[in-house]
């Protein structure tokens, strides 16, 4: 409804409609569209207190990123929140150019020393590109700091965007247990700066399942009425 000094008149219904899929190994969602939509991503999280209790190693990430649903690269930063076999609990700040050689062969980049990551840390992250440059930022709040990755060139299809708490390949496994985190609440989550929340675009909901799809091991609640925040859970170790 919108009302001024000349009366008030009520819009027509308007209608989101959120897509849910399954994945072996992400959980919240993804907002899509044609080559070229995207060309910032942003969120806020608050780092999780990790439950190791189960005697394994245990992994999770929670990242932002822009790729990776229907293209072959991801570019992304976030935490990872890691139990041990001996039940110990280990977090820090990464980016990856997942698919990009000419980056740590596009693996995983560990943020140097001097920039600790704790449970219940406020984390901000970005990514963006103009011109095939990419600008790859990460900070806390919390501990005071903030990192950018060097500057990046190489050309992605830019077509879709996400926030996402991961089951991270380790090695050549892509099918380790899961991290229990409780949950990330993703806050402030837009696209193409500020302005266009992840309600904006077309979002999937995404599930992390296992055993075909049989096991949930992780999925995320309802989007906010502003469309920006949301909360994702842990619900299995998983195999």
């Amino acid at each position: 409804m919108f009302t001024n000094t000349g009366g008030s008149t009520t819009t027509n219904p308007a209608k989101l409609t959120v897509t849910n899929t399954g994945s072996s190994n992400w959980s919240g969602y993804v907002d899509t569209g044609p080559i070229g939509t995207f060309t910032s991503v942003n969120g806020d999280w608050t780092v999780p207190t990790l439950t190791c209790n189960s005697g394994k190693n245990a992994y999770a990430s929670a990242w932002i990123g822009i790729d990776g649903d229907g293209s072959s690269t991801v570019e992304q930063d976030g935490i990872e929140a890691d139990c041990s076999a001996s039940n110990v609990a280990s977090y820090y700040a990464w980016y990856e150019m997942y698919g990009d050689s000419a980056v740590n062969d596009g693996d995983e980049v560990e943020v140097p020393a001097g920039h600790p990551v704790f449970p219940g840390d406020e984390m901000s992250a970005s990514v963006s590109v103009v011109d095939n440059e990419w600008t790859l930022e990460i900070s806390d709040s919390t501990h005071v700091w903030s990192y950018t990755a060097p500057t990046i060139t190489f050309s992605a299809d830019q077509e879709s965007a996400e926030w996402i708490v991961e089951r991270p390949e380790v090695g050549n496994d892509s099918g380790v247990p899961l991290a229990n985190f409780g949950s990330v609440t993703f806050t402030n989550a837009t696209v193409n700066g500020t302005s266009d929340p992840i309600s904006a675009f077309t979002a999937l909901s995404i599930e992390m399942t296992a055993n075909n799809g049989s096991t949930i091991l992780a999925a995320p609640g309802p989007l906010s009425a502003s469309g920006e925040n949301f909360t994702d859970n842990w619900d299995a170790l998983g195999p």
